[in-house]
């Protein structure tokens, strides 16, 4: 019995359309109701390594479109060239974008409420995002602000990104080494502290 048809809890129902699961081992699509979503997860056979894996592949596909969007708008709009090696710019992209989604995994595992997962995100990502340089180039920072950047996980990725797209890879190994234990631990962290709650 690889797919569910639908499942109801507390006289709301909860549609789930998946296409041979166990064969698959992938969630095709999910409708939930918003509170439900819990309960659909936990009921899951696969459980929470599969739920986590589709939801974080869907959110890189999301990242690589809309970094796909934003470089060919670059290209034809402003005349935009990478001088580095394309290979290496992607591998960083996607060291980067671990990187984040590993922060992203740690707090939510901490944050025991949504109310304060959303208080803790904005609080760390929207700061990170300003001082990163990747909305302000970081270039025409103060200095003490551009020591910020410097130190901030994403600050350091998107300067990682920078270098690479601009074929300067001397002191690449440091931000790259920054960056991997980063997403080690707080991989490893979000591990240890999953609760289904």
């Amino acid at each position: 019995d690889g797919v569910f048809d639908s499942i109801s809890t507390d006289g709301d129902e909860i549609t789930i359309y998946l296409e041979q699961i166990e064969k698959l081992g992938w969630v095709c699509g999910v409708t939930v109701a918003k509170n439900k979503m819990l309960f659909v997860y936990k009921h899951l056979k696969k459980g929470t390594f599969i739920v986590v894996l589709t939801v974080l592949a869907m959110v890189a596909v999301f990242a690589f479109i809309s970094t796909l969007i934003l470089t060919f708008t670059a290209v034809i709009f402003f005349g935009y060239r990478m001088s580095g090696n394309v290979i290496i710019y992607i591998l960083l992209w996607i060291l980067t974008m671990l990187s984040m989604f590993s922060i992203g995994l740690m707090i939510a595992s901490l944050c025991r409420t949504e109310k304060s997962m959303n208080i803790v995100t904005s609080a760390v990502y929207f700061p990170m995002l300003f001082f990163s340089g990747a909305t302000i180039p970081s270039e025409i920072f103060p200095k003490g602000l551009k020591v910020v950047s410097d130190i901030l996980p994403l600050g350091v990725g998107i300067n990682l990104l920078k270098s690479a797209s601009a074929g300067q890879y001397k002191g690449i190994f440091l931000p790259i080494i920054i960056l991997s234990v980063i997403t080690v631990i707080c991989s490893f962290i979000a591990v240890k502290t999953f609760r289904w709650e």
